[in-house]
Formats: structure tokens, C-alpha cells, sequence
């Protein structure tokens, strides 16, 4: 399967002392993308119209990175790291993804992996939740349209 390819939009305060990124900024450049695939999913539409009225989101539940070698300040000002995100299947119960830091242009290799998982918190339930139908098969069109090949959003 393919990769969704997303800019992880960097800032100097980004960077330690030591001209290197902080660990933990790489999370937050991993939220947005899954907020990314999600919107070009069309999982918002499809959210609203299986659950109208009540406020869904998804809390991330498990995390492991694993930090191959350090992001250099070089990487500052944007458009000098993506990430490149795949959406695994099956969607019983959660969402998992396996995702990369990388350089653009970098052949050299991630900076970062990562599989996160994520579960779907329905207000009002008190529990996650497991995903309907609609919801599961908006994913499955979104990974059968993706396909091998990669899809880069801006």
C-alpha cells in the first residue's frame, strides 16, 4: 500500500539548544497528518452523518517511535521535512498507522518511525468506541484509492 505524504511544518523553537529537533515536535508534525488523511478520507462527512449531534474524536492510545538519528537545524523554516504516513487496516475497534520523519529529498533514510494507535472516543458513550460500517468503509475506499501508489497533501 501506499503512502500519504504530508509537510511537517518546522519552527526555530522547534530546535534545542543543540541544533537539533526535539523529540517530542515529532509527535505533533504525526498528529497533523492523521488530521490530514482524515480530511482528504472524507471521514468528517462521514462522522457527522453516522453520529449527527454528538462530537467524535480520536484519542491517540498508544505510541512507539523509535528516533534512527537526529534532525539537524538545517531542517527550519518548513518545506525541509515530511512525513509519510500509511493507514492500517483492520479498523475494528481503532486506528493504526505507521509513520516516518523524513528529509525531503533525503535518501539516506527516516529520522524517525513511529506506530501510533488511535481509538475512537463517541461523546455522550463514556468508552471508546468501535467505528460502524460507515465509517469502516470510508477507509477502506481511502486505502483501496491510494492504492500502491502515494498521495502527497499540502
Amino acid at each position: 500500500m501506499g503512502y500519504v505524504e504530508t509537510r511537517a511544518e518546522t519552527r526555530f523553537s522547534d530546535f534545542g539548544p543543540g541544533g537539533e529537533l526535539h523529540f517530542s515536535r515529532c509527535l505533533m508534525y504525526f498528529e497533523k497528518a492523521r488530521f490530514a488523511i482524515s480530511m482528504d478520507a472524507g471521514l468528517k462527512e462521514v462522522l457527522a452523518e453516522s453520529y449527527p449531534g454528538r462530537a467524535v474524536s480520536f484519542v491517540v492510545i498508544r505510541v512507539n517511535n523509535h528516533y534512527v538519528r537526529p534532525v539537524p537545524l538545517q531542517y527550519d523554516s518548513g518545506g525541509g521535512l515530511v512525513v509519510r504516513s500509511k493507514l492500517l487496516a483492520p479498523f475494528t475497534g481503532k486506528l493504526s498507522f505507521e509513520q516516518e520523519l523524513w528529509g525531503a529529498g533525503d535518501m539516506e533514510g527516516p529520522f524517525v518511525k513511529a506506530r501510533i494507535d488511535t481509538a475512537m472516543l463517541l461523546e455522550g458513550a463514556g468508552l471508546l468506541t468501535r467505528p460502524d460500517d460507515r465509517v469502516i468503509r470510508c477507509l477502506e475506499a481511502y486505502q483501496e484509492r491510494l492504492g500502491q501508489g502515494n498521495r502527497v497533501l499540502t
